[in-house]
């Protein structure tokens, strides 16, 4: 596919010791949770793998939840 989309991170306050990290692909049912901020992307990337040829990916789950960012620090 060599379409974009655009992927909506959310952190989401379940009541318990620690949020839930949640990815979603914009227009789709296609949702990845976890309990890191990690965790949901590396899911995202496991399931591109299967239709997306080429050289691997990676992504930090902080840098894309902003959480390394001056402003949220």
């Amino acid at each position: 596919p060599k379409e974009k989309v655009t992927w909506i991170s959310e952190i989401i306050d379940n009541g318990g010791d620690a949020p839930i990290f949640k990815v979603t692909m914009e227009g789709s049912n296609h949702v990845f949770s976890g309990g890191t901020p990690t965790a949901p992307w590396s899911k995202v990337l496991k399931a591109l793998s299967k239709i997306v040829t080429g050289k691997g990916k990676s992504i930090s789950g902080p840098d894309a939840f902003l959480l390394k960012s001056p402003i949220t620090m």
